[in-house]
Order: C-alpha cells, then structure tokens, then sequence
C-alpha cells in the first residue's frame, strides 16, 4: 500500500493499492524503496511472512517513476477513476536475474541507490550469506558477488547466518560491548501500550480459569 501526504495542509490522502496478492498469488513481502525514490525491491513467496524460511522467495523490482507516468497518461486519455484499476495495469513489477533456486530475502539499498546488499541462502542452502550487486541507471541489477573477507576459505568454516544486512555511509564507531552495555543497562524506557494486542501488559497475569494457566514461573 502506498498513501500521498500534504505537508503544507499536515493531511493524509487515500490509501492506494500499489500490489496485492490478489494480483500475484503470493505473498509481498519487505518493501525497501531506493533513497532516490525511483524504485521498489521487495521480496515474493509462495506464503508467510518470513522469507528467510521460504526456498520460494525471490527478489522482484517495480520502477515507482514508470508507474507513476503511466498513470498519469492513463488517466489523461481513459479517464480511470478506480485506484484498484490503476494499479492493475500501470504498477509492473519484474523478478530479478540474479535469484537463485534457494531463499532470497533481507535487503538494502546504498545512499545513491546504486548498490543493493541482500541474504541468499545460495551456497548451500541452510546458511544466509550476504551478497552485493551493482544497480545500472536502467534499472538493470548485475551479477551478484559474496561479501568479500580477508580469508577466502572464511566461508567453508563459517557457520554463523549472516542476515538483515544494512548499507551505511561510514563505518560503526560504537562497540558491540557497549551496545550490549547500554541494552542491558538500568536506563529503560517505559512502553504504556503492548508491543501486539496479544502482548500482556506489565505485571499483569493472563485472564485464564485454568488453575495451571493463571501464574508464571
């Protein structure tokens, strides 16, 4: 879903259908658009909301400033009056050439929407390994090359999943210890509202008349 925004009037404007899985039969997952705003690389599979698990996942890209000329010129010479409409004939997608028949999933965009990292579940099927790929001016992603280590055999020993990989601009000045530090540390900050409706509140125990249901332990 996508939704227009009105900064000088602070108001929101229609929901608009971009694609659903009435249209494609699977589900849409993971929607990352480039930091120039042309286009939109998400993930499909077969069903569920974790690609990751899914050998069906594949990476697929939608050229947002296409879309958005072609429905303009739609609207111009047919008049069309439904978003459903629009989004049906003018948001076209295609899947990339560089998946694999294994998982494809977590992805990032570089600042200058030029590169793309994503986990690729390729090499053997079972481990996550991050991969990069140069994006064209056409849109056209290249062949995909293995995050690069000092050792080349690291990956033949390796068995940590490397996943949700994120491109920055300048290297992490803060170390893991004094993230972990800080996580751990007695500075929290409260959260009134539950993180899901399922989630129960503080302190409180589950409305259960199962006597092994009302505590915890």
């Amino acid at each position: 879903m996508r939704i227009s925004y009105d900064l000088e009037r602070d108001q929101w404007g229609e929901l608009e259908t971009v694609l659903s899985a009435n249209q494609t039969g699977r589900s849409i997952l993971l929607p990352r658009i480039s930091p120039d705003g042309r286009r939109l690389l998400f993930c499909m599979c077969d069903y569920g909301c974790f690609p990751v698990y899914q050998q069906s996942s594949d990476l697929y890209m939608m050229d947002l400033e296409a879309a958005q000329d072609q429905s303009h010129e739609r609207q111009r010479v047919e008049n069309y009056k439904s978003t459903d409409d629009i989004g049906r004939t003018t948001f076209e997608y295609r899947r990339l050439d560089i998946n694999s028949d294994q998982s494809e999933s977590w992805h990032s965009w570089s600042s200058n929407s030029r590169w793309i990292a994503f986990s690729s579940k390729r090499q053997s099927g079972v481990f996550t390994r991050i991969y990069l790929a140069y994006v064209d001016e056409g849109g056209n992603v290249c062949k995909p090359l293995l995050l690069p280590q000092k050792d080349p055999t690291y990956y033949d020993s390796c068995l940590w999943t490397y996943s949700v990989p994120e491109l920055i601009a300048q290297p992490v000045r803060v170390t893991k210890e004094k993230l972990a530090q800080v996580i751990r540390g007695s500075q929290k900050i409260p959260v009134e509202m539950p993180i899901t409706m399922a989630t129960p509140k503080a302190g409180a125990l589950p409305a259960h008349d199962e006597p092994w249901q009302q505590g915890r332990q």
